[in-house]
């Protein structure tokens, strides 16, 4: 099963990581799965430089969605 994430998100290349994420085909759809989507989603930002929005992308984010995935299923 896959999927794809469309929004209007101000960072287009983390809609983007999202969707390059599901659709290699290691995620599941269940709460692993989404914990081991943001867990990738901090590792693909966390070697990008130390800008505020950065550590939003790698903190804030992924934290937010998660427990937002976590809740809906």
């Amino acid at each position: 099963m896959t999927g794809q994430v469309f929004s209007d998100c101000l960072v287009p290349s983390y809609i983007e990581a999202i969707n390059r994420i599901i659709d290699s085909g290691q995620i599941t759809y269940d709460v692993a799965g989404m914990k081991n989507l943001c867990s990738q989603l901090r590792s693909e930002f966390a070697d990008q430089s130390a800008n505020e929005m950065n550590a939003t992308l790698r903190g804030q984010y992924p934290e937010e969605l998660g427990q937002w995935l976590v809740s809906s299923i």
